[in-house]
């Protein structure tokens, strides 16, 4: 859609010539019919059209614009003598225009959706027109472009809805226009300032001149513009506007880029269908290395576990057999004292035992308490039992740790292959609209040529062959019946110059 106001101020803005032919055309309509009148432009942005007018011969031009700041820009950039600029409010022309004398051609471009009261504007104007004089009013078809928000804009109109509207106040219009892109190719002379020299300024859509000889070729079947699908609609009262055009020419290149683009793009999709299966395969297989580390991970779990387990009870037997056999040499030990005990206090009573006896059993006793000491010791073994089991709870931990780090970067792995997946899809899915909006019709146009050109093969080209291989045939039959005739007995015989006999033939 064109720009709401054209960039003159804005330096990084550069001229743009598609949304300058865009403004231009409907001025251009007025081109030969507003020489020596004085003609009101209402809501005239920037001027440019003023200028354009005053350019064309207009004996005195007035804008009127509601920004105080298009204003000066039109005051600076377009004004001069037999043009001037007014702030002012469309809906208040009474005032701004009071006591001025009537205008010869009244004009107010993309006005209307902007009005918060359309209808008292349109009142007001066949008030400010002299008799005899011309009326254009245009409005944007907004409908046409689809997604397009303007905030400028109060609301849209269709043409149906625009043309009721201005037909209610201002009576039938005399012409309708609709305006709408154009495509084609033109023929310039060598030199052409227009199409050979680049232009950077905004203040050069002004620079405009005719173009002789042009014709126009019907529109392609699949890209007919009606009133729902044109740029803008044009309203004439008090007399006619021929149909006219605004072009800018562009290089070869730069018209091929968006179809090369377009092939790029077809190759691109392609492209993407193949990763999409492949980037699926993939998932699919670090789902599969995923699973298959779990499953190990908790089979070498388990497997230490009960290694582990199977440890814990031996040690736990044993040390209940050494505790077992430490409560019972405890038992003999106290035993032994109290049969010593026992014997010590008899022997003050008693003479019949020796003190070698005595010392025997004291032996004895120490001996079996030494013993029952040394059973009490834990194996030997049981010291690397311990170190044993503690290099297994860490390499245990160790081993938890790793999995913990490789789980992490499996799962990273697969959300990021889930992520490309994710943004090949939608690319898939942009270029897939793509085909289906611009490939599938030209395919079917290009279908609906071949077919047209095979008919006419078929129709004309083939009868016309056939119908001129019969009139050879029989000019052949004509020829050879001329020259039997001619060497039949009684005839004259040829020539002896060594000149050919000429047989003169019409087709």
């Amino acid at each position: 859609m064109s720009l709401e106001r054209l960039p003159f101020d804005n330096p990084e803005v550069t001229y743009h010539s598609y949304n300058s032919a865009e403004h231009v055309v409907r001025y251009a309509a007025l081109r030969n019919l507003v020489a020596g009148k004085r003609v009101l432009d209402v809501a005239c942005g920037e001027g440019y059209g003023c200028r354009l007018m005053h350019d064309w011969g207009a004996r005195a031009v007035v804008g009127i614009e509601i920004d105080q700041q298009a204003v000066a820009t039109a005051q600076r950039l377009f004004g001069g003598d037999g043009i001037s600029f007014l702030q002012g409010d469309a809906e208040q022309l009474e005032t701004v225009l009071a006591d001025v004398e009537l205008f010869d051609v009244i004009v107010s471009f993309e006005t209307i959706e902007h009005l918060g009261k359309p209808e008292d504007f349109l009142r007001k104007l066949p008030g400010l027109l002299a008799e005899g004089g011309l009326m254009v009013i245009s409005c944007p078809n907004d409908k046409a472009y689809p997604g397009h928000d303007n905030s400028f804009h109060i609301r849209p109109y269709s043409f149906a809805e625009f043309r009721e509207m201005a037909e209610a106040h201002l009576g039938v219009a005399d012409t309708w226009l609709m305006g709408t892109p154009i495509l084609g190719m033109l023929n310039f002379t060598i030199g052409d300032d227009f199409v050979e020299i680049p232009h950077h300024d905004q203040v050069s859509m002004i620079k405009v001149k005719t173009v002789e000889n042009a014709v126009q070729i019907p529109a392609q079947h699949n890209v007919v513009t009606t009133d729902e699908s044109c740029a803008h609609y044009i309203g004439v009262w008090g007399g006619s506007l021929p149909a006219n055009l605004a072009l800018s020419t562009l290089s070869l290149p730069s018209y091929l880029e968006p179809w090369q683009l377009i092939g790029w793009l077809r190759q691109r999709v392609a492209e993407l269908e193949a990763n999409q299966k492949t980037g699926s395969s993939e998932s699919e297989r670090l789902q599969a290395v995923i699973g298959e580390f779990e499953r190990l991970s908790v089979e070498w779990r388990q497997a230490q576990f009960e290694s582990r387990d199977s440890e814990i009870a031996r040690l736990k037997s044993l040390c209940d057999n050494q505790a077992e056999r430490l409560a019972t040499g405890t038992v003999q030990q106290m035993a032994l004292r109290e049969r010593l005990r026992s014997l010590l206090l008899d022997s003050s009573g008693s003479q019949d035992i020796s003190d070698d006896a005595l010392a025997a059993d004291l032996d004895a006793l120490k001996a079996k308490t030494r013993g029952l000491i040394e059973k009490t010791r834990l194996p030997k073994d049981e010291g690397a039992l311990e170190v044993t089991r503690l290099s297994i709870d860490s390499r245990e931990l160790q081993f938890e740790k790793e999995v913990q780090i490789l789980r992490r970067r499996l799962i990273s792995e697969a959300e990021r292959a889930q992520l490309v997946i994710a943004d090949l899809q939608m690319q898939l899915d942009e270029s897939r609209q793509l085909i289906d909006d611009w490939f599938v019709p030209e395919i079917g146009r290009l279908k609906e040529t071949v077919e047209t050109h095979e008919k006419t093969k078929r129709e004309w080209w083939e009868p016309q062959l056939e119908a001129r291989a019969e009139r050879i045939r029989a000019l052949e039959e004509a020829l050879a019946g001329t020259e039997e005739e001619s060497n039949s007995p009684g005839e004259t015989e040829p020539q002896e110059s060594g000149e050919p006999e000429r047989i003169d033939r019409q087709e």
